[in-house]
């Protein structure tokens, strides 16, 4: 998994975009459309698609005792001219090693990288006050 991690693992941003103040949160978070609600593609509201995959790399998911590795790939895609504004790769592993489930009756887990890119904070930042 961490070879794999090391080849494309983690957030690359092509390029940022500029939105208005009010869509984000005190927090400094961006806002999701609540339009979006039964859509994940429309989290974005109408001028971004927010694009996830879920591919199986190793093993059978839910198989704990044997693992599995699964790569998560998240996309921010411009509508208008369908350019990649920005990817994040996150490798999860799930058991396989069979000692922890002995100990701990859960199987152990790990991810790399170790927190989830903040794909949509590293894309979009507030436009800033004139």
């Amino acid at each position: 998994m961490l070879k794999l991690c090391r080849q494309d693992g983690g957030l690359k941003v092509y390029e940022q975009a500029e939105v208005a103040a009010e869509e984000f949160e005190d927090n400094q978070k961006r806002l999701y459309y609540k339009e979006s609600a039964g859509d994940r593609e429309k989290l974005l509201g109408p001028d971004y698609r927010f694009v996830e995959q879920f591919q199986n790399v190793l093993g059978t998911p839910g198989n704990a005792d044997e693992g599995y590795v699964a790569k998560i790939s998240t996309h921010i895609i411009r509508r208008d001219d369908e350019k990649l504004m920005g990817a994040s790769v996150l490798y999860i592993r799930v058991g396989g090693d069979g000692f922890s489930r002995i100990i701990n009756w859960h199987p152990s887990s790990s991810k790399c990288p170790e927190e989830r890119p903040d794909i949509i904070n590293a894309v979009f930042k507030k436009e800033m006050e004139k």
